[in-house]
């Protein structure tokens, strides 16, 4: 059982405030007769409270023995005042001698009731041990707060927003008293998911709520999170923080990922799901350029985005390029799939094409490059280069010797004559790099 502080207090009257009167009273010896001839003071006034009882108000005149009353004066008692008349009477004394003593009208007040007086000292005792604010006994109680300090949890009360994906809340928690044992619950929406006993002080813990437990919360509805810490003496606290699921955004299958080098065009294969069974739409993005859209994509089905060979080509092979994939539902969430790869340049290629009047027999190259060493390079040409299988030659020889080639084909299917011309460097074992700016020629 917990254990409080209570101050004790000594017990003081409560007095009535109506006095009651009696007039012209003669006192008896054994009362106040004696403080109307001896050491009496007297008072022009008095005034009554429930605290203080009767008394004396205003300047007051102290009687000596042989000194005459005070008519009209005031003789105080707490709970009784004397007012002195002017008339006398004349008897025996205490002493049995002749004196003259006067009347008086006497107002009296009764105790009405107790309260708190003056503080003596503090106790500790259990709760219940003595009254909130009251009596018991001969002393008046008054209960005051917890004897153990309270536990504390990291952290304040807080609203952690929207979430649409898995979290995590920490927190620690202490008690300045080392002898107290902590107990801690972690709760949601007043389920305990956790007990801790026996927690240790100052030691981060980690609430996960992971996106399982947030897919079963009910969409925009608030939810709560707290932390309860219990020091088995009567002090719990707590801490709470509040959230609301909203709209999840679609899952895209695979995870972000570097393709590594590429030296050719390739595919990607995805998919995507809803948590709400939206409607999705899909778009793809090449170094931020938009691609490809897909309009409506069904759930878990896949689609392939194929890097095709134009758009290949014309990356450069020093930059990292990246290809994002951007999923949407209908309520505008968003899931991003990143992809990064490098050109790897193992040749260059430039092809040429142009019509001509009549058939070509003979072509002359000189192309403008630099072959690294262990780099092979290729010259292709065709005299009927708009046929739908062209008839290329090998010109390479020619060419590096500086001299014209003599076309050995004769043919065309297609309506018109027209020379091609390939030229091509393949890294090989070349660890330089090649280059090829151009070339310049003629034909016949």
């Amino acid at each position: 059982m917990a254990k409080y502080k209570y101050n004790k207090y000594s017990i003081a009257p409560i007095y009535g405030t109506t006095p009651t009167e009696q007039t012209k009273v003669l006192l008896n010896y054994d009362s106040y007769r004696k403080p109307l001839v001896y050491n009496a003071v007297y008072y022009p006034s008095y005034t009554i409270t429930s605290s203080a009882g009767i008394q004396g108000y205003g300047a007051y005149k102290q009687c000596y023995p042989g000194d005459i009353p005070q008519v009209g004066m005031y003789v105080v008692a707490t709970t009784t005042a004397y007012k002195v008349r002017s008339e006398t009477i004349e008897t025996n004394d205490l002493n049995g001698k002749l004196a003259t003593f006067h009347y008086v009208d006497i107002l009296s007040i009764n105790m009405v009731g107790e309260r708190k007086g003056s503080f003596i000292e503090e106790i500790v005792a259990e709760d219940g041990t003595y009254p909130n604010d009251g009596k018991l006994g001969s002393y008046w109680y008054v209960k005051g707060g917890l004897a153990n300090t309270p536990p504390t949890i990291s952290g304040q009360d807080s609203n952690l927003g929207d979430r649409n994906t898995d979290f995590t809340v920490t927190y620690s928690v202490n008690d300045t008293d080392a002898a107290d044992n902590l107990t801690v619950k972690e709760k949601i929406n007043g389920v305990t998911i956790k007990t801790l006993n026996n927690a240790p002080r100052n030691q981060e813990f980690t609430i996960e709520i992971t996106e399982e437990m947030l897919y079963s919360y009910d969409l925009h509805a608030t939810n709560t999170i707290e932390i309860e810490v219990n020091d088995g003496q009567g002090n719990v606290v707590y801490r709470r923080y509040t959230f609301k699921r909203t709209n999840t955004a679609p899952k895209i299958s695979g995870a972000d990922a570097d393709l590594g080098e590429k030296i050719e065009g390739f595919d990607i294969t995805f998919s995507a799901t809803d948590q709400e069974n939206d409607t999705m739409s899909a778009k793809v993005y090449l170094n931020d350029r938009l691609v490809k859209t897909y309009e409506v994509i069904e759930p878990n089905q896949e689609y392939i985005y194929s890097l095709s060979k134009l758009d290949f080509v014309q990356l450069n092979n020093t930059d990292v390029h990246k290809i994002r994939i951007e999923v949407q539902d209908h309520n505008n969430a968003t899931a991003i799939r990143n992809y990064t790869f490098t050109r790897k340049l193992n040749r260059i290629m430039y092809a040429f094409q142009k019509e001509t009047d009549i058939m070509a027999t003979q072509i002359l190259i000189s192309p403008t490059w630099h072959i690294a060493a262990g780099a092979i390079a290729q010259v292709l040409v065709c005299n009927n280069a708009f046929d739908e299988i062209p008839t290329w030659e090998n010109a390479t020889e020619q060419v590096l010797l500086e001299r014209h080639f003599n076309f050995i084909n004769k043919e065309k299917t297609d309506e018109k004559w027209g020379i091609g011309v390939q030229i091509i460097i393949n890294k090989g074992t070349a660890t330089e790099l090649s280059y090829l700016a151009g070339f310049g020629g003629a034909y016949k």
